[in-house]
């Protein structure tokens, strides 16, 4: 688990755009494919695909909110370069 100094503003943007992702996302978490349509570039990046389901940490093919942020976190500025890392063998 990645832990990042965030707001609880900040959580609650993310938490929104999460859900206008897929208005179910709150209960059952967002299917890879509704992210790809969803995110901007996605549909066009032919590593999408994998890099979503990275996010997917439990592998059943969606992402809940917790795996969302995580694997926000991995690209933000203020992401553990070990994480990156990671991330990047299992896009690849």
């Amino acid at each position: 688990m990645l832990l990042l100094v965030v707001t609880h503003e900040d959580i609650e943007k993310l938490y929104h755009h999460y859900t206008l992702i897929d208005p179910s996302a709150a209960t059952s978490g967002v299917p890879v494919s509704h992210l790809l349509v969803a995110l901007p570039g996605a549909k066009e990046n032919p590593l999408a695909r994998r890099i979503m389901e990275c996010f997917d940490e439990n592998g059943d093919r969606s992402v809940d909110f917790e795996e969302f942020v995580n694997g926000l976190a991995v690209f933000s500025s203020r992401g553990r370069k070990q994480d990156k890392i990671k991330c990047k063998k299992g896009v690849v």
